[in-house]
């Protein structure tokens, strides 16, 4: 874990991305941001733009860096999670995401990342559907057919749950 004055290394040629176009937009960046280490604008344009090249290892490395600086930016602790839900790291996801709602709780971006987290990463409809429950109707557009989709699978795995939990005894 680097610190917000540690440098970040770029990635290898390895990553599967074509990195010549990263590398001459990060450049500049990097120059700056050693001239002033401190400066969590810079941070947050590195984790923007290798996150934009799914370099997502280095992103997230530039968002922890940024919320070392200032750790109650809500935007940047989301971005920082859905750069660990798109490294297969949903757990992380959510507890970045819970963060961000800690500090504001209608967060739309945070709320609405948790709720497909809980659903596609961690399996889980049922806090999907609360999660999303809280975002603004309007906005969720596209992905209010997930949300009934959701209550429909819940309400039919309700009776194996039923049936897997077996009579109560007392």
């Amino acid at each position: 874990l680097a610190t917000a004055s540690q440098s970040v290394t770029p990635p290898a040629a390895s990553s599967g991305a074509p990195l010549a176009p990263l590398n001459s937009a990060a450049t500049p960046l990097e120059a700056a941001l050693k001239a002033d280490p401190q400066n969590s604008r810079l941070l947050i344009e590195l984790g923007n733009l290798y996150y934009d090249h799914h370099v997502y290892s280095t992103a997230t490395a530039y968002y922890q860096r940024a919320l070392q600086i200032n750790p109650r930016d809500v935007n940047v602790r989301t971005d920082l999670g859905t750069a660990y839900a798109n490294s297969g790291l949903p757990r992380k996801a959510v507890a970045e995401y819970q963060k961000a709602l800690a500090i504001d709780p209608r967060h739309f971006r945070a709320l609405f990342n948790l709720g497909v987290v809980y659903d596609t990463g961690i399996k889980d409809p049922a806090r999907a559907i609360a999660a999303l429950r809280y975002t603004t109707s309007g906005a969720v557009g596209s992905w209010g057919y997930k949300l009934k989709s959701l209550e429909v699978k819940n309400r039919a795995y309700q009776p194996l749950i039923h049936v897997f939990k077996g009579p109560k005894h007392g």
